[in-house]
C-alpha cells in the first residue's frame, strides 16, 4: 500500500510540472551597472 501511494504521488508531481500553460512572467532587462559575482 505504501509503494502504491508513493508511486501515485510521484505521478501527480510529474504531471503537475507538465502543464500546458505558457510562462506568463515577464521581467524588464537589468539596465544598471555591471554586477560582479564572487565564488570561493
Amino acid at each position: 500500500m505504501k509503494s502504491i501511494m508513493t508511486a501515485f504521488l510521484l505521478v501527480v508531481f510529474i504531471l503537475a510540472g507538465c502543464s500546458q500553460e505558457k510562462d506568463t512572467f515577464s521581467s524588464p532587462l537589468y539596465q544598471g551597472r555591471s554586477l560582479i559575482v564572487g565564488v570561493w
